[in-house]
């Protein structure tokens, strides 16, 4: 098949690990990767935006492997193409880089496969690319997800009820950190005490949202599976979710650090948050944004010069900012 017009792809951040939910809770955000795909002679890749010095400007992006990854397991041939890439999602941060570039490239594929590409169908790659899918299925369906993986090897992911109202302030220091070096950390067994608690606090995440519309109370968020362990590497990262504790906020660590994510209604406790930070040297340096949950995951669509034109506008004015103001939500 050949690409008839121009499509643009659009994959959101993901927290993922939301709280309890290890391995099987994700939370879309609403800043994301977008890809421009058009008609071309020879291959043509470029990049901007977040990260930019950690992604490949040639065939060797992550976006265009994955693209030919897909293309290998659904027998489609994939024609030479210019690739556009304009990034907001900060790399090997816990904010789901790695599951959203292995999606746009899955979505790049389907553009040429004559079946309808299923939620089966990018869930199956996923698992074989990630090795899990919290982020990927959130980032794939938008809003919150939850994964499962039946002992049939069957993949499930399930839209949760998040409000409106809720915002995440997800802050991140300059430097990066590694998902397989912070699995490493983790204990191979735990306590049945443990694993109760944990269940208990996933159920009750998932209950309140069903009633409630604003943010669960903090307690809700604690982990004892992966975070403790991985914020014994993270000092700086683990004073953070402190002091938005200490203040009545649900914070919790982003997929496998060192991203913070802070669950919030009120723009106010994030500036008072962002205050209190700025006084500490250590993290005049980190970048911060605060968004709302990004509800339509996935986006594959047709394009024109002038849907381009204010889809670059609204990228430009989507940055990361490291003051301490933040807008009304």
């Amino acid at each position: 098949m050949k690409l008839e017009v121009p499509h643009y792809i659009r994959v959101p951040a993901s927290v993922g690990n939301v709280g309890p939910g290890f391995d099987a809770l994700g939370l879309a955000l609403q800043f994301h990767l977008t890809v421009f795909v058009e008609p071309a002679s020879e291959w043509q890749v470029t990049v901007e935006g977040e990260s930019v010095e950690d992604l490949a400007a040639d065939e060797t992006n992550r976006v265009v492997q994955m693209a030919r990854l897909a293309a290998e397991r659904w027998k489609v041939q994939l024609p030479p193409l210019r690739v556009e890439i304009f990034n907001e999602i900060p790399v090997q941060r816990g904010l789901g880089g790695s599951g959203a570039s292995a999606l746009a490239g899955f979505a790049l594929a389907s553009l040429f496969r004559r079946a309808q590409t299923q939620t089966q169908d990018y869930l199956n790659l996923a698992a074989e690319v990630e090795g899990h899918l919290d982020n990927v299925a959130a980032s794939l369906l938008g809003g919150l997800v939850a994964c499962y993986y039946a002992s049939d090897g069957r993949l499930y992911a399930l839209s949760g009820r998040v409000p409106r109202p809720v915002h995440v302030l997800s802050l991140w220091p300059p430097w990066k950190m590694e998902t397989a070096k912070m699995r490493r950390v983790l204990p191979e067994t735990y306590p049945r005490d443990v694993v109760v608690r944990q269940l208990q606090r996933v159920t009750a995440i998932l209950a309140y949202w069903q009633e409630h519309d604003d943010v669960p109370p903090k307690d809700f968020f604690y982990d004892e599976v992966h975070q403790p362990y991985r914020l014994e590497k993270m000092p700086e990262v683990r004073r953070v979710i402190d002091l938005a504790s200490s203040m009545g906020l649900p914070a919790l660590l982003s997929g496998a650090g060192p991203a913070v994510a802070v669950l919030t209604t009120d723009a106010a406790a994030a500036t008072a948050l962002l205050e209190r930070l700025a006084r500490e040297r250590t993290y005049r340096s980190w970048s911060w944004r605060f968004v709302r949950v990004d509800r339509r995951g996935l986006v594959v669509r047709p394009y024109r010069p002038l849907m381009k034109k204010r889809l670059l506008e609204a990228i430009q004015t989507s940055r990361p900012v490291t003051d301490t103001k933040v807008p009304a939500a």
